[in-house]
């Protein structure tokens, strides 16, 4: 899903580069969050390898004090041979609700370069 060199920019956490290094990220954030719906709003196209997709994410944090988050996101993916792979994929919190703090982490899954129209799908782990 994501690039060799990609970047992941997870909110309140640090910059994560590399696929591998993003690939271990997912694993441990998968515990931490569920139920995760992201809506594209825009996919601009930026030649015939690239392309950015703005939208807003909703998920709710597991554990004892659950709390829905809200935010934005902005991926640049890039094609690689045939393939649509994320290059870049940044997140940022901009509602919480609920006791606990901000969760360290968002809820990413497989999405593929298409229409913005595009409604919340369902979010899996990427190995």
């Amino acid at each position: 899903m994501y690039t060799d060199d990609a970047y992941l920019m997870p909110p309140q956490a640090d910059l994560v580069r590399g696929r591998d290094g993003i690939q271990q990220f997912w694993k441990g954030a998968s515990g931490q969050v569920g139920d995760m719906k992201l809506t594209t709003v825009d996919v601009k196209p930026f030649g015939t390898d690239a392309a950015r997709e703005i939208g807003t994410f909703s998920l709710k944090t597991k554990g004892q004090q659950q709390q829905e988050v809200v935010g934005k996101y902005v991926v640049l993916w890039q094609k690689v041979g045939s393939d649509w792979k994320l290059a870049t994929d940044l997140a940022l919190i901009h509602k919480k609700g609920g006791a606990a703090a901000p969760p360290k982490v968002y809820w990413s899954g497989e999405r593929t370069l298409g229409s913005p129209s595009r409604e919340s799908m369902p979010m899996t782990p990427q190995n």
